[in-house]
């Protein structure tokens, strides 16, 4: 049984590709390595599960790992760079789009007194209460 067939008829471009109701979708932040051989290359995708500090390395867990012909990657490679290149007033607009919105964030909060974290609010009312419960004894 499959989810969807999709026919892609457009210059390089002439299959049908059937998407499997199972088929894995995993969340990735980057890639962590590429080995690049001359038939086969494999890229190696990552999560980050600690952010770098200054002085503490990022810590990342391999979250999957793609083994794919050279050239097909390279076909790839040339593709992404092509779209790129024909949407560049579009990827720019959107890029300024989202620093314009997240320097509105960042001015709106400037001034304001960070929030307490839910946990470590309960934890205090808590810490209280047992303080003035054992001083009643």
């Amino acid at each position: 049984m499959s989810r969807m067939t999709e026919k892609a008829r457009e210059p390089g471009a002439n299959f049908d590709i059937t998407y499997p109701d199972n088929m894995p979708e995993v969340y990735v932040d980057g890639i962590s390595k590429t080995l690049s051989g001359p038939l086969i290359s494999k890229i190696v995708f990552h999560r980050v599960v600690v952010t770098a500090t200054s002085t503490e390395s990022e810590q990342r867990v391999a979250a999957a790992t793609i083994v794919i012909p050279t050239q097909a990657l390279i076909e790839y490679v040339a593709n992404i760079g092509a779209s790129f290149a024909n949407n560049t007033p579009s990827l720019l607009a959107a890029h300024a789009q989202l620093g314009s919105a997240l320097n509105q964030i960042l001015e709106a909060h400037k001034n304001s007194k960070p929030l307490t974290p839910i946990t470590s609010a309960v934890a205090a009312k808590k810490s209280k209460k047992i303080k003035s419960t054992s001083s009643r004894k």
